[in-house]
């Protein structure tokens, strides 16, 4: 990332990279010792993911503050990311949730059991974050950032499933758009209307007919 970051502006002089790690993601599969599965297959964020990969070498306590020196995130950040993770109990801890400190001690459950053995904790990420966004000035910039993102993306699927489809219904636009883009974000109806107006504003799309509810690329 650091490499990444300082050879960004060499290519595109003017222009400024900003890491939005929320959004990124991977996936982990965990074996516990005493769970009724084989293994569960858990998306979580990237920093989720790098404290599991903590825990890969065989331990399975470690302290807050050593999980923080090793991931390379303030304390409190990390308490933060692993809420959802204890929530779900995943880990547990020596401490309550609400009196989570640096000589807290997170330790993987043996026992963890769930219905099905695909799991995702990158939404309760993304929720929370939100959450906090909203009292946290902090997070603002970083929230608009991420909405911004979004819309654009969802304005670019929009256009390339009428490139691919030449024209479609808007129950089916929605459909699809829900279904590509599901694994990223949930967009909603108005979210959906708005990239709609904005593109069809720009030209790039066009009603069929003055009060129709098809829709046809401009090429």
């Amino acid at each position: 990332m650091n490499s990444f970051t300082e050879y960004y502006p060499k290519l595109y002089n003017g222009r400024h990279l900003t890491w939005l790690n929320i959004l990124s993601k991977g996936v982990v599969r965990g074996h516990f010792t005493n769970s009724s599965m084989p293994y569960y297959d858990i998306t979580v964020s990237l920093i989720q993911l790098s404290i599991f990969l903590q825990f890969n070498n065989g331990e399975n306590s470690k302290t807050i503050q050593d999980l923080s020196l090793a991931v390379g995130i303030p304390i409190e950040e990390l308490i933060q990311t692993l809420v959802p993770i204890i929530n779900f109990k995943i880990f547990t801890s020596s401490s309550a949730i609400t009196s989570l400190d640096q000589s807290s001690i997170i330790t993987i459950n043996d026992s963890f059991n769930y219905q099905r053995n695909k799991i995702s904790l990158f939404q309760h990420s993304i929720k929370q974050y939100y959450e906090e966004g909203k009292s946290n000035p902090a997070n603002q910039k970083i929230l608009a950032q991420i909405k911004e993102d979004r819309k654009y993306t969802l304005q670019a699927a929009i256009v390339r499933i009428l490139k691919t489809r030449k024209q479609i219904e808007h129950k089916q636009l929605v459909n699809l758009l829900l279904a590509q883009l599901s694994s990223n974000f949930k967009p909603t109806n108005s979210d959906i209307k708005r990239a709609i107006d904005s593109l069809l504003q720009q030209e790039y799309i066009k009603r069929v007919s003055e009060d129709s509810s098809w829709y046809q690329y401009i090429a």
